[in-house]
């Protein structure tokens, strides 16, 4: 029978026993929300807004040249036909999320999926006064969409975590989610970052299976609890010069208006 060295022995049992700490820890973790109210929402709404380019309530719908669907709101959501919707975020998932706390318009409620067909239809004048209530909607409901992508945000970390192998590494992406979202401008950089580059858990996220997502950003933060804002700004700037040095194709023009928006976290 081998007998193992004793300081060894003591390395190995001392590491198994912080990986088991580890996994109860991250068992037990108490549930959070990321909770704000219709005014800070309607703040951070206009934020995302115009970092997406939606200057006035018209520019809150449009049909992108590379697009198969329209796309609608502060954050471009494709609004599906019927038996289509395939996407984490979607016009569709927002008219559901509207729908259980109150009534959609009766003019929207009557058509439920795109009254359009095609890109040349959706273009065409028989749907100017449909198009222009339904640019009066959006504008209207700024704070309603924020509070949808937020829920929506949240219900997708738990996809995230899935993707940290480690669980030290898992608790530190979920700890700096939630203590970012507490910070000023927190929710803000969160979201916008969401919206911006997604999750980052997506093959097509990823060029030599290095991400630039929100995980990503979250995994590679830096820095004490006084400058989350700042670590995650680091972070982001990081993992996106990442994505330009793997990039199939040069995109390092680009480079310098992310930057731009990012900076926006920390102002």
């Amino acid at each position: 029978m081998k007998i193992i060295p004793k300081p060894l022995f003591w390395a190995v049992f001392f590491l198994a026993s912080l990986l088991l700490l580890a996994v109860i820890a991250y068992s037990y973790i108490e549930p959070r929300e990321v909770v704000v109210n219709a005014v800070q929402a309607n703040s951070i709404g206009l934020k995302v807004a115009q970092n997406e380019g939606v200057r006035n309530r018209l520019d809150q719908l449009s049909w992108p040249d590379d697009a198969r669907f329209s796309s609608l709101g502060i954050a471009h959501l494709p609004w599906y036909p019927q038996d289509e919707n395939n996407s984490a975020l979607s016009f569709n998932g927002f008219l559901l999320h509207w729908s259980k706390s109150q009534a959609l318009p009766d003019w929207l409620l009557a058509v439920h999926y795109p009254p359009w067909n095609s890109k040349e239809d959706y273009f065409s004048a028989k749907h100017d006064v449909f198009k222009h209530q339904l640019s009066y909607f959006l504008q209207d409901s700024i704070s309603q969409q924020t509070q949808y992508l937020i829920a929506n945000l949240e219900a997708r970390l738990p996809k995230m975590l899935q993707e940290v192998k480690n669980p030290f590494a898992r608790m530190h992406v979920y700890e700096n989610f939630y203590h970012v979202s507490m910070q000023q401008n927190g929710v803000y950089a969160l979201l916008d970052y969401y919206v911006f580059k997604a999750e980052g858990i997506l093959p097509e996220e990823r060029y030599n299976n290095q991400g630039w997502g929100l995980l990503q950003v979250l995994e590679n933060m830096q820095g004490s609890s006084d400058d989350l804002i700042d670590a995650f700004v680091s972070s982001a700037d990081v993992v996106l010069t990442r994505r330009i040095a793997n990039a199939p194709r040069n995109e390092e023009k680009q480079l310098a208006e992310w930057r731009k928006r990012v900076q926006t976290y920390g102002e």
